[in-house]
């Protein structure tokens, strides 16, 4: 630092007798203020970097260096599955030659009626069929002699329609 002279000799260059000797002093005063200020605020953020600096040390030294405690488990796998073999009185076991196998031909099955009317619907014609869909389009596809489909042409009749 410099002396208290050389800061006189400076002073009085720079102002060459234009300012009050009260304001210079004031001037002074305020510069030397403002120099200590920066110093302290210079070694306050010095301290608390050497702070935060051993503060990180021990903190990386106790996880490092202390043993963990207890026993470390293993991660669990979600899609691991075990298995263990199932007891002789929960498997179901199947013997050949205890079932009876039956062959049968189309030939000696005989239909059995449980009513005494013949039939409990009438079979229409397809002039008939189309009777009743009069009004709306449809058309009736031969796929072979005794094969017919009804077609709807109308999409949203395909899923039904209110019958008069």
């Amino acid at each position: 630092m410099k002396n208290e002279s050389d800061n006189e000799e400076l002073l009085n260059d720079v102002f060459a007798d234009a300012a009050p000797p009260a304001f210079r002093a004031a001037l002074l005063d305020q510069t030397l203020h403002a120099v200590q200020r920066r110093k302290r605020v210079r070694r306050r953020n010095e301290a608390l970097l050497a702070a935060a600096c051993v503060v990180t040390a021990l903190a990386l030294m106790a996880r490092f260096a202390m043993p963990r405690t207890g026993p470390r488990s293993a991660p669990v796998d979600p899609f691991f599955v075990r298995s263990q073999p199932l007891s002789t009185q929960a498997l179901v076991v199947t013997q050949a030659g205890t079932v009876d196998t039956i062959h049968s031909s189309g030939f000696a099955v005989t239909v059995v009626r449980t009513s005494n009317t013949p039939q409990a619907f009438e079979e229409i014609g397809e002039k008939q069929l189309l009777d009743l869909f009069a009004g709306r389009p449809l058309a009736l596809v031969h796929r072979g002699p005794s094969q017919t489909e009804l077609v709807f042409v109308n999409p949203p009749d395909q899923n039904g329609f209110p019958v008069q």
